[in-house]
C-alpha cells in the first residue's frame, strides 16, 4: 500500500509495489519486444513459413497482445510510479473491462 504523510504529501511504496511494478515493467518490456520479433519476421523478412491464413492469424494475436500491453500494463505502471491513477474518470472507469476484454 502506499504510505502517505500528510505533512509533505510523499508517497513511499512498499516492497510488494515495487515487485509489482518490476513485474509490470518485464511484462511490458516482453510483450512489446516479443510481439515486434513475431512481426518483424513475418513481415519483413518473411522468416516464418506458414500458409497465409495462419500467417496473419499469428499477425494478428502479436498485434492484439501489444494493444493489450499498452493499454493494460503501461497505464498500471504509470499509476505505480505516480502513486495514484493520473489517467481520468472515464479510463479509470474503461480499464477493469478492457482488461477483462483483452487479458481474459
Amino acid at each position: 500500500a502506499v504510505v502517505s504523510t500528510q505533512s509533505t504529501g510523499i508517497h513511499r511504496a512498499s516492497g510488494a509495489e515495487y515487485i509489482l511494478l518490476l513485474w509490470c515493467i518485464a511484462c511490458f518490456i516482453l510483450s512489446i519486444a516479443g510481439n515486434m520479433l513475431v512481426l518483424v519476421s513475418s513481415l519483413v523478412y518473411r522468416v516464418i513459413k506458414l500458409d497465409r491464413i495462419t500467417l496473419t492469424l499469428l499477425e494478428n494475436i502479436a498485434v492484439a497482445d501489444m494493444v493489450v500491453g499498452v493499454i493494460t500494463i503501461f497505464p498500471r505502471i504509470v499509476s505505480l510510479i505516480a502513486g495514484k491513477w493520473v489517467f481520468g474518470d472515464l479510463l479509470c472507469d474503461l480499464s477493469f473491462p478492457f482488461g477483462l476484454l483483452f487479458e481474459g
